[in-house]
């Protein structure tokens, strides 16, 4: 006997679309969602976008400067 998760899955899966078509795919269960971890990950991806943008900001006035600099040689 074949145990495999995938096909018990797409099983499932097909009985659900059965049932009701207009039912999401994943459930959302309250219980098992850590704000914690979510508004750390919020964090982590803002401070990742103030560096880049500043990074971006400190190149484009390198090179506005650069040619400024050759602009007036």
């Amino acid at each position: 006997m074949q145990n495999d998760y995938l096909t018990i899955k797409k099983k499932h899966d097909s009985n659900r679309k059965k049932d009701n078509p207009h039912q999401p795919k994943y459930s959302f269960n309250p219980s098992n969602v850590n704000i914690n971890s979510l508004l750390n990950t919020i964090k982590i991806n803002k401070k990742i976008d103030k560096k880049k943008n500043f990074t971006l900001f400190i190149v484009l006035c390198f090179f506005v400067s650069l040619i400024g600099i050759i602009s007036i040689f």
